[in-house]
């Protein structure tokens, strides 16, 4: 069981991470690999391909690739969600008569946006954008040794007019931020939450008590309950909060199903990082519902979330573990070591409370180990999990440092060799490591 200490200090210490998460989202960071432009090719979930072995095994790249091929490329989509909102506000400031934005109607205008376009507008505007509070330096939220990075990713022939910003809706600070892209080299279409940018953002993540939603896998296997748990923020930042009279969730999803009918061979990939790896895993859940989609199949949904706080209870686990049975959905979580906002909120705040439950494959990341992989056998937590969950830090920088975008994609990068030759497709076969689903 998790320590009273923890319990008793967990929503505080969130709610502190929480509000520090724009300062610590490194999107390229001071890395030297993202100095030398590693980054170029996951931008928008690009990957490079497997050997010729590896695809007479497991057949093409977009069917099957590696572990670390999704964790480091969805890794990288959650945080460059942060920058490109940030470039994008920084262009949206109005009454600035000295600061005048080259093209800025280019990233603006709510059409879609090719990768190069942005790395154009980047270019044209480095001199405006560096004396932007948010790049002033080490203060600041992306500091300059981004932006110099940034701009190396015009030089990418890769890129050039295969990868393309749909949909990204940030102009509401009252809701959540999203983006939609697609890869025509990966054959991906991607979504992709931001994490907490304010304080909005900060009351979705505090509002720990639950809501009862109904189960849309009801009666579908005996032990499918009607009601389940999710977490108030999470839920109501999808289904309750409107955009043009509809929940944020039909928005999104109108999106989506006109973009995977126009690409019917693209798979769907949901990500996030924090509070957005919460809102990923909601929403894949319910996107991987068969009633949202009429005569094609986007199945598997795949979420990859990243440092995702809990987001639902005992029966939430159950419903998600019964699509993941049933190969409508697969789920990567993410998280550090040490991290504590993937270990909050233990309890929800109603009467009687009741506990909160991770769903899909546990990646957990190490400083100096290989990483350690775990899942919800027959929907019991592992007890390797409720073990490391009691080992938590207590001071502020500690929290930060954990939590830090720049620390997970140096991690994840640290455990390429140990996850290079690994599909987690595998494991969902594998019965001794999920189990008979029993319970779901």
């Amino acid at each position: 069981m998790i320590t009273h200490n923890i319990l008793s200090l967990s929503c505080l210490l969130a709610l502190l991470a929480c509000i520090k998460l724009p300062a610590v989202a490194f999107v390229f960071g001071r890395s030297h690999a993202f100095q030398q432009g590693v980054a170029l090719n996951h931008l928008f979930a690009t990957t490079s391909p497997l050997s010729q072995s590896e695809k007479d095994r497991y057949g093409t790249y977009t069917e099957f690739p590696t572990t670390y091929e999704d964790a480091s490329s969805m890794i990288k989509v959650a945080l460059l969600t942060y920058a490109y909102a940030t470039v994008r506000g920084c262009a949206r400031i109005k009454n600035r008569p000295n600061v005048v934005y080259k093209n800025k109607e280019l990233i603006l205008n709510d059409k879609p946006v090719t990768s190069q376009d942005i790395y154009g507008f980047i270019k044209d505007n480095i001199e405006l954008l560096k004396k932007e509070k948010e790049f002033l330096g080490k203060d600041g939220v992306f500091p300059f040794e981004q932006l110099q990075a940034l701009l190396q990713l015009d030089k990418s022939d890769d890129l050039k007019d295969n990868s393309e910003v749909i949909v990204f809706d940030d102009k509401d600070p009252r809701q959540l931020c999203y983006g939609i892209t697609l890869n025509k080299v990966q054959k991906r279409i991607v979504v992709s939450f931001r994490g907490t940018n304010g304080i909005h953002d900060v009351w979705d993540d505090i509002r720990v008590a639950g809501v009862n939603a109904k189960n849309p896998l009801y009666k579908a296997t005996p032990n499918q309950k009607e009601i389940m748990q999710i977490h108030n923020g999470f839920y109501s930042a999808l289904f309750k909060d409107k955009e043009d009279n509809m929940v944020k969730f039909d928005v999104i999803m109108n999106s989506l199903i006109k973009i995977k009918k126009q690409y019917p061979n693209f798979q769907v990939y949901v990500t996030g990082h924090s509070l957005g790896g919460a809102l990923a895993t909601v929403f894949a859940f319910y996107a991987s519902t068969s009633k949202y989609w009429d005569n094609f199949s986007p199945f598997p949904v795949t979420c990859v979330s990243v440092a995702s706080p809990i987001v639902g209870d005992y029966n939430w686990r159950c419903a998600f573990m019964l699509q993941e049975k049933l190969g409508k959905i697969r789920h990567l979580r993410i998280s550090n070591y040490c991290d504590i906002v993937p270990k909050v909120p233990c309890f929800g705040v109603d009467f009687p409370p009741f506990s909160y439950k991770h769903t899909g494959v546990h990646l957990q990341l190490y400083d100096n180990k290989p990483p350690r992989f775990s899942y919800p056998k027959n929907g019991s937590t592992p007890a390797k999990d409720t073990m490391e969950n009691v080992v938590t830090p207590m001071t502020i920088s500690q929290i930060l440092h954990y939590h830090l975008c720049e620390l997970y994609v140096k991690r994840t990068d640290k455990a390429m060799d140990a996850l290079g030759g690994k599909f987690w497709k595998d494991l969902y076969e594998d019965e001794a490591f999920v189990g008979e689903y029993k319970n779901v």
